[in-house]
């Protein structure tokens, strides 16, 4: 019943209010020479060059770094893996040893921080590509099973990865 006592002619059509009321835009650009723009940029101009020097004195530096203490621990790593522990000595005298273990992790870990570096090597370090190069020479083609099943294998990635940490040793000094 509500709606019966509505009278349509008490409303305005859509038309009829559109053209009493009207809406414009108007943009009128500010001036090159204005002081306003000047000081966005220069506000802009000592946000990029604050970045930019915190990037460049901090940041590169500090990833360059840590991919560095990466590349150490993990030839570290292998190089300790590659080794065995004296257990002691038989009753006829013979040295018993004990190869350490060594995981597919270890190795798949190399030979990602390799792959990664090749591509993420921000400051062209060559001493650190070189290392990164070597690594990758040493362990191409080699798997933890290889290494866990062949003294030979075994021997071969220990001398190849201690010949990397001794010439390329210095990385640890990159601490920042």
């Amino acid at each position: 019943m509500l709606f019966r006592s509505v009278s349509q002619s008490r409303y305005k059509l859509v038309d009829e209010i559109k053209s009493k009321f009207r809406i414009r835009l108007y943009v009128a650009e500010v001036p090159q020479s204005d002081y306003r723009c000047a000081i966005a940029q220069d506000l802009a101009e000592d946000l990029k060059t604050t970045y930019q020097k915190q990037v460049n004195e901090e940041i590169v530096p500090q990833v360059m770094a840590d991919i560095a203490n990466q590349f150490m621990e993990v030839m570290e790593s292998i190089s300790h893996c590659c080794g065995v522990d004296e257990i002691g000595t038989s009753t006829d005298g013979e040295v018993k040893t004990k190869k350490r273990k060594i995981y597919e992790t270890t190795v798949d870990k190399a030979k990602d921080l390799c792959n990664t570096f090749r591509a993420f090597n921000l400051t062209n370090d060559e001493a650190l590509a070189k290392a990164s190069a070597s690594l990758e020479k040493v362990l191409s083609g080699v798997s933890a099973e290889d290494i866990r099943e062949s003294d030979a294998v075994r021997e071969s990635v220990k001398q190849g990865v201690d010949d990397i940490l001794e010439k390329f040793g210095s990385f640890k000094s990159l601490d920042v």
